[in-house]
């Protein structure tokens, strides 16, 4: 009965430091979730006021080129004799 007293035991002291481990794993968790948020919230305040994209620069629009009418001339009928 003594072995299983100490495996209990240890695994006991294990259970104890994984709890513990598992709450600082969450505060940390915690904090970069909330800078996490405040960076989401800095760019969507940033792209809703400006008319820039999120890098800052305004998007590029395609140019469209004027259309030109192209004049192909007319074969000249060749007479066969």
């Amino acid at each position: 009965i003594t072995p299983l007293s100490e495996a209990l035991s240890d695994l006991f002291n294990e259970f104890n430091a994984l709890k513990e481990r598992l709450g600082d794993l969450t505060e940390k968790f915690s904090a970069l979730e909330t800078s996490v948020d405040e960076m989401k919230v800095k760019i969507a305040t940033r792209s809703n006021i400006s008319p820039h994209g999120p890098n800052g620069m305004t998007p590029r629009q395609k140019l469209n080129p004027p259309k030109r009418k192209v004049l192909v001339p007319k074969k000249k009928k060749i007479l066969q004799q």
